[in-house]
């Protein structure tokens, strides 16, 4: 329990955290979006994961 607190408590936890949420958020976006492209899908709705994809881009250097 002592190790978690200190863990928690560590200056660098919220940055490694936010870290990992964008890495995890990459590599299943990379996993999504190729599957995106091997399915047959409308028009629209590719438009619409790019434009998702393109905002998460743009957005997660923010984090």
């Amino acid at each position: 329990m002592e190790t978690l607190k200190k863990v928690v408590t560590n200056e660098y936890f919220p940055a490694a955290a936010v870290l990992s949420g964008v890495i995890l958020f990459w590599v299943l976006g990379l996993f999504g979006g190729l599957s995106l492209l091997s399915t047959r899908q409308s028009p629209v709705t590719t438009l619409t994961w790019m434009m998702f994809v393109y905002a998460a881009a743009v957005l997660s250097p923010l984090a």
